[in-house]
């Protein structure tokens, strides 16, 4: 199943603990420049990172 942008949504588990997550992530609308579709998704994952990271 992939989304709207074409991206596939992907959750990674180890054990019960669920280390990485893309299921919550803002979708990127059709319309919105690369540059800002980008600025996006490295906010999103260094967000992911920070939250693993505590």
């Amino acid at each position: 199943m992939t989304r709207a942008d074409g991206t596939v949504p992907l959750q990674v588990k180890v054990e019960d603990a669920t280390v990485a997550s893309t299921l919550k992530t803002r979708p990127t609308p059709l319309r919105v420049p690369a540059w800002k579709a980008l600025l996006r998704r490295l906010a999103d994952r260094s967000a992911l990172h920070d939250a693993g990271a505590q």
